[in-house]
């Protein structure tokens, strides 16, 4: 990879600077050779060798279609945002963002990947749902109808 080489604190610390960034999410190896001299001329006694992987970019996959409901505000003017198996990482994070309030609700994502919240929103809010990855990277999911299942199997739907 061709890129420079500085040396720093003393001449004790090596950093390799890349020409161009590495690709995101890529296994590397970096690799010192046998033939690197101290300033008192010593070699190393063998190569020396790291490896790891480049800086992760990819956001948290989509929820499949149809997995993401959220219910008509009830009296009292709250939702339930509920995700089904599978929406969700293990270890991502999930937030439901009321865009007319700002506010931001944490779901609790199950060992099976579903989720749910309870907030308060109108019925001509805007929702969005936030599933972040450890690394940070987003998926946003905008969520503009609510809906529920009446009593007798059919549907009723709100679209704010």
């Amino acid at each position: 990879v061709p890129g420079s080489l500085s040396l720093s604190n003393g001449n004790t610390r090596a950093t390799f600077r890349p020409s161009s960034p590495f690709p995101p999410n890529t296994q590397l190896t970096a690799t010192v050779t046998a033939g690197f001299r101290s300033l008192g001329g010593q070699a190393l006694p063998g190569p020396a060798v790291t490896r790891f992987t480049s800086l992760d970019t990819t956001p948290p996959p989509l929820p499949a279609a149809g997995s993401l409901t959220a219910s008509i505000p009830d009296a009292d003017g709250f939702t339930t945002v509920a995700a089904t198996q599978g929406s969700a990482g293990l270890r991502d994070t999930v937030s439901i963002v009321n865009a007319a309030t700002g506010a931001s609700f944490p779901a609790l994502v199950n060992p099976d990947g579903s989720f749910s919240a309870r907030l308060q929103a109108r019925a001509a809010d805007r929702l969005r749902v936030v599933i972040t990855d450890e690394a940070g990277n987003q998926t946003v999911v905008p969520l503009s109808v609510f809906s529920r299942t009446n009593p007798d199997g059919s549907r009723a739907t709100v679209v704010g």
